[in-house]
């Protein structure tokens, strides 16, 4: 059963599709997992849509978002899907290639927002990440990490035999 609120947002989905079919496009694959080994961390996309119109042209890693506005962070988790190495499904030990993602974007769903004949209460927005946002994301995903050693926590600090100065 769906709940009532969720309904105009499925019509913002469907009137995606609508336009991909229209456009050329097509899902190739949705909601899978994905691990980069090398750099120690896992997400899991949205969706990874191929266009072959020449306005949208190429594999785009697409990630759905009802929030109230897009945000310069999703170009972060973006690009970390698009440099995953692998895709991963459930109970299979088979580490699959990460495709080669040309366009990265956000479907951002919003029929109070984008409302009118021409928007069908959703837009796609691309982030045109560079090599600097990779370079963005390796230090955020380093800060995670560091603040997940826990160091410098007051149990930590206070139990040192060192008075406060």
């Amino acid at each position: 059963e769906i709940p009532n609120e969720a309904i105009p947002y499925l019509e913002a989905y469907r009137g995606f599709c609508a336009f991909l079919e229209a456009h050329g496009g097509f899902i190739i694959s949705s909601e899978k997992a994905v691990w980069n080994k090398t750099e120690g961390y896992a997400g899991t996309y949205d969706r990874l849509i191929q266009f072959d119109c020449d306005c949208h042209r190429g594999l785009w890693c697409v990630d759905l978002k009802t929030s109230r506005d897009y945000y310069p962070e999703f170009g972060l988790q973006c690009i970390a899907y698009s440099h995953a190495e692998y895709i991963v499904l459930p109970d299979d030990p088979t580490l699959y290639p990460m495709p080669q993602v040309d366009r990265m974007g956000v479907l951002h769903l919003r029929p109070d927002k984008y409302p009118g004949p021409f928007s069908e209460a959703w837009r796609l927005v691309e982030y045109p990440t560079t090599d600097r946002d990779w370079v963005a994301f390796l230090a955020a995903l380093d800060l995670y990490k560091w603040r997940a050693e826990g160091r410098f926590r007051k149990s930590i600090l206070n139990s040192t035999t060192q008075k406060p100065i």
